[in-house]
């Protein structure tokens, strides 16, 4: 699966030392990665008092809508 990842969602990917492009064909097995790395970065950082996303968080909400859709 190809994802389009705009620059915000690749700035989060790289933070994470992944090393994934918005042009690279993804495997079953790196979406599922991605999906738990962006997930656990998401739950840990990326979420006030509130449990309310912060701007961060919001990147990986859509990070994590567009690995949904494929």
């Amino acid at each position: 699966m190809v994802i389009n990842f705009n620059e915000e969602q690749l700035k989060i990917i790289r933070k994470l030392n992944l090393s994934y492009n918005s042009t690279q064909e993804l495997s079953d097995e790196e979406c599922i990665n991605l999906e738990e790395k962006i997930g656990d970065y998401y739950v840990l950082n990326c979420l006030d008092e509130n449990f309310e996303p912060n701007k961060e968080g919001r990147i990986c909400e859509s990070i994590l809508d567009l690995l949904s859709q494929g």
